[in-house]
């Protein structure tokens, strides 16, 4: 819904930014449709997909968000949950102020089989209602299905989750890149 509304706001300022807007804005509801069927992701596939959701905050939030994403070409034959980098960055998102005193700055990289995502951390004054089971469900599926520590550092200015990628997936599955 915020997407949608961005969008109406974008249609009335500048029309041509709008047509890209709906263009990203498709790529991300494809993927999140055809992502519901499918437990891992190329990291590629996910990678694509999450470019595709940072110009959307980026349209939205404008010079008050900074996202440096370095696309991790080494691993991109690897695999992950799907949808696990987007939900790390809505929960930096929607756990953060956003403005333009106090910019959220969100890095994603990889290192070492992991992608990492980290964010300066700086406290809403008033927290938007959560169910608190994002990161616990992503931690709790990595111990059940690959047996792998997902590892979770929140510190004083900070937060990083560190999300192990998976060289091989023994089972036999769909890819998500047949629908990008």
């Amino acid at each position: 819904f915020n997407s949608l509304n961005t969008l109406t706001t974008v249609v009335e300022e500048d029309p041509k930014k709008a047509v890209n807007y709906i263009r990203e804005l498709s790529v991300v509801y494809r993927y999140v449709l055809n992502s519901q069927k499918l437990t891992w992701a190329d990291l590629a596939a996910e990678m694509k997909f999450t470019q595709s959701y940072i110009l959307l905050l980026i349209m939205r939030f404008e010079e008050n968000l900074k996202i440096t994403l370095d696309l991790c070409e080494e691993y991109l034959n690897y695999h992950i949950l799907a949808m696990t980098a987007q939900l790390l960055i809505e929960n930096a998102v929607k756990h953060n102020e956003i403005s333009s005193t106090h910019p959220l700055e969100i890095k994603i990289c990889c290192r070492d089989e992991k992608l990492i995502v980290s964010n300066n951390k700086q406290k809403r004054n008033i927290m938007p209602s959560t169910t608190k089971v994002g990161l616990h469900n992503i931690s709790e599926r990595y111990r059940f299905l690959v047996n792998k520590e997902v590892v979770i550092e929140d510190r004083e200015d900070s937060f990083t989750v560190q999300v192990p990628l998976i060289r091989n997936i023994e089972e036999d599955r769909e890819h998500i890149e047949e629908y990008l």
